[in-house]
């Protein structure tokens, strides 16, 4: 997908814009990644979230991935009706959430949905340029989080 030249420049150099303007782009080249999988990013990373720390709370994972309790619940229950994931009695009388063998398979079509994914916006990228850049977006991530939980 090439970029297109924006005609003004006044944003052009503000990293804010150019992120937001990048984050549109992926999550649109992402979500077509998913579609023949039937899924919508927010119910992949549901999945990648159970598949590496399964017998975790409803609850729990939300909170992890920052999803509201309101929107989790119909999260959880389209992934439980597709038949990848189940509602586990956990302590007291928690439900723990964990994938079925049918959520396992659909996990590595994720896993390799999001590689593909990876191999197309890195191309081209060095090594050395993807660290640099991955190691940008986490300092900036950190500070903002330091700065709402402030």
């Amino acid at each position: 997908m090439a970029v297109r030249k924006i005609k003004f420049d006044s944003l052009g150099d503000m990293l804010g814009f150019q992120l937001r303007r990048v984050s549109a782009m992926l999550k649109s080249a992402l979500e077509a990644e998913f579609e023949p999988l039937g899924l919508r990013t927010s119910e992949a990373t549901l999945l990648i979230a159970i598949g590496e720390c399964p017998g975790r709370t409803q609850t729990e994972v939300g909170r992890d991935l920052r999803i509201k309790p309101a929107n989790m619940v119909p999260l959880v229950a389209r992934l439980a009706t597709a038949g990848f994931l189940e509602r586990v009695p956990g302590a007291r009388r928690a439900m723990t959430l964990q994938l079925t063998e049918a959520g396992a398979r659909q996990l590595e079509e994720v896993r390799k949905a999001l590689q593909r994914h990876e191999d197309r916006i890195t191309q081209s990228l060095s090594a050395q340029d993807k660290a640099l850049v991955i190691n940008a977006l986490k300092l900036i991530a950190e500070q903002q989080c330091r700065r709402d939980h402030a």
